[in-house]
């Protein structure tokens, strides 16, 4: 599982040199690739591009900065009218459109709860998640917006309370504990707040926030960190540091190249399949489907991934 990667492109590299690339990893991005970072364009390019090759091996869901108007103020709709010019607009225009299309949650082998920001006192349950129609720009006072926005509490409080933020809600251990208990899961992952260390545990280790851009903006000095699971759902945190080059010769360029299938080629997959969930091309209702995308890879590292469906395609 990935945290927020704010458009660090050659961190992403980095992570990838050290965690192990798709097909051979199963990843779960928990949103925040674009804002922030200079290289914010390539970031999303590479994610989409990896969705496309290994649609079974590469999961995005969305963050609160997979948003027009977040994305319009934190530096992203500017990267891309510079790098595109004239075409700029349009090719904003369409990114943003693919993020009104993430999905807002994920669930591990039915044990992990992963979303960027976290809980929202208007979704007790997985069923309410599922029902919310995610095709739009985020709205913030819903549960749309919690899921993007909320934070533990910084104060200890066991319930649900205002955030600083001035969107979404923070929620305490309670909180935590009767989400778990009512959806019969064991564990929660988050992303969406800087971590110095890389990630934190909270809650008696029922919560995990994920960090995964180093050094932060350049001026924090931060780890980062992948967290791993595996297919007994054993966790280990998995820290990095920034990575030492901020660009690719031409023969890494195209070492990075020959790796990927040509147009057309169907891609190398390596294990069998975790979980054995429909396919939402298959459901009567994909509104309602929880679609298996989660496959064991070869070598033991990602339980299977299951993206909540939420909204009518």
């Amino acid at each position: 599982l990935v945290g927020d990667i704010h458009g660090q492109f050659f961190d992403v590299l980095e992570m990838l040199r050290i965690s192990g690339a798709p097909p051979l990893v199963n990843y779960l991005f928990l949103g925040d690739y674009v804002d922030r970072g200079a290289h914010s364009v390539e970031c999303i390019c590479l994610l989409f591009l990896y969705k496309i090759l290994y649609p079974h091996r590469v999961h995005l869901i969305r963050g609160n900065h997979e948003a027009r108007t977040v994305t319009s103020a934190y530096g992203f709709r500017d990267e891309v009218g510079t790098k595109y010019g004239t075409e700029g607009g349009a090719v904003y225009r369409c990114i943003s459109d693919a993020f009104d299309f993430l999905p807002l949650a994920a669930t591990i082998d039915n044990a992990i709860f992963a979303v960027h920001g976290g809980l929202s006192p208007q979704a007790h349950v997985i069923d309410q998640i599922m029902a919310i129609p995610r095709f739009e720009e985020p709205p913030h006072d819903c549960t749309f917006g919690d899921l993007l926005w909320s934070d533990p509490s910084p104060t200890g409080a066991r319930g649900f309370d205002l955030n600083g933020r001035g969107v979404g809600v923070t929620f305490g251990s309670a909180i935590v504990q009767k989400f778990m208990y009512m959806n019969n899961m064991r564990h929660m992952v988050r992303a969406h707040q800087m971590c110095v260390r890389g990630y934190q545990t909270q809650f008696n280790d029922l919560l995990s926030t994920v960090w995964s851009a180093p050094n932060y903006m350049g001026r924090f000095n931060n780890a980062a960190c992948v967290l791993e699971v595996d297919d007994g759902l054993n966790r280990v945190y998995n820290i990095f540091r920034q990575g030492a080059k901020e660009y690719l010769t031409q023969p890494e360029l195209e070492s990075v190249m020959t790796r990927l299938p040509r147009a057309g080629e169907a891609p190398t997959l390596y294990g069998g399949m975790v979980s054995d969930y429909p396919l939402e091309s298959q459901d009567t209702d994909p509104s309602l489907s929880l679609s298996s995308d989660g496959e064991e890879d070869a070598l033991g590292i990602g339980a299977g991934v299951s993206i909540l469906r939420n909204g009518k395609e």
